[in-house]
């Protein structure tokens, strides 16, 4: 991979956990910042930490085949991945969450080198 887009929905610190309820508001009030984040990383991949649905219809990943590989699921777009993936510090992450990723990512590189 070249490059990992690491951007937080919430731009503003907040407590240790975040509700989906204020997720979801502060991706409404940031969602153009946010996909211009993106858009100047250029990244090759995209890992959701709980927070990939919100930008389902910004990402033009609505209708397509969503994969799913142990504790992740996956969009393949563009010469792009999208993982959804539990945030890490959810404590119901498995001890597999990283070689879910990791699968993930291993598939779309051999699609990548297949086409």
């Amino acid at each position: 991979l070249k490059s990992i887009a690491y951007i937080n929905v919430k731009k503003l610190p907040g407590h240790t956990t975040s509700t989906e309820s204020i997720i979801a508001t502060a991706y409404k009030t940031y969602n153009e910042l946010l996909l211009q984040q993106i858009d100047a990383f250029i990244p090759d991949a995209i890992i959701g930490g709980g927070t990939l649905h919100h930008f389902v219809a910004d990402l033009k990943l609505s209708g397509l085949e969503k994969c799913q590989i142990g504790s992740v699921s996956y969009y393949s777009n563009n010469n792009k991945l999208y993982i959804q993936a539990p945030h890490p510090a959810v404590r119901r992450s498995t001890p597999e969450y990283c070689d879910d990723i990791i699968s993930a990512v291993k598939w779309w590189a051999e699609k990548q080198e297949r086409i």
